[in-house]
């Protein structure tokens, strides 16, 4: 799942939307940002959550991946 806020506003509900299956070992969510940045945390709806440290993730662009806590723009998936 992906908790997430865009910009000022306000936190998805917790422990936030689930996210759709991209490819092999992946899943993909699109948020609506307007070009705002996101900050996220991720969770498997159990209590286990990845926030970076106590730090989220911020996400900017058409493309944000997060793989093994590192942030970059290129797509995984097809």
């Amino acid at each position: 799942k992906i908790h997430d806020k865009v910009g000022s506003g306000s936190w998805t509900v917790a422990p936030g939307v689930a996210m759709a299956s991209a490819c092999s070992g992946w899943v993909r969510h699109t948020v609506a940002s307007g070009g705002q940045p996101v900050v996220a945390a991720f969770n498997d709806g159990s209590g286990t959550w990845d926030n970076n440290g106590s730090r989220d993730y911020t996400l900017t662009g058409a493309v944000a991946r997060v793989d093994s806590g590192q942030v970059s723009s290129t797509r995984r998936c097809p």
